[in-house]
């Protein structure tokens, strides 16, 4: 059957994380000349919105996950709220626990996407 979809490994992929990352694009596209396969970046978090857009238009990169990062801050919230409320087994009442954090992590994600570190501006 083969490989259809290879995925790279580069972004910061931790929302609570302050650092950002370049794509090393002289990597990933010797990865793009040696195959012909889409390319996805794994830790798409840490990637800027521009540089996104500049490589998405012009490599084989397909997508960018930001999955894992909202994870772990759904993960961290959940421990959270079950080791204050030990005695909440309600399910909806444990999800909406998370809900602020949740909201926070993805508005800091869409302004350091807007708002790298290493844009003047």
């Amino acid at each position: 059957m083969g490989i259809f979809i290879f995925w790279l490994r580069f972004g910061a992929g931790d929302v609570g994380n302050d650092v950002l990352t370049k794509l090393d694009e002289s990597a990933f596209r010797a990865i793009e000349g040696a195959t012909n396969v889409s390319l996805v970046i794994q830790g798409g978090f840490g990637v800027s919105m521009e540089q996104r857009k500049s490589v998405a238009a012009t490599s084989a990169i397909c997508k960018f996950n930001i999955g894992t990062a909202l994870r772990q801050t759904l993960g961290r919230s959940l421990g959270i709220a079950l080791e204050v409320k030990s005695d909440l087994v309600d399910r909806i009442a444990i999800l909406k626990s998370t809900e602020a954090d949740a909201e926070t992590a993805v508005c800091t994600m869409f302004e350091r996407w807007a708002h790298p570190p290493w844009h003047a501006g």
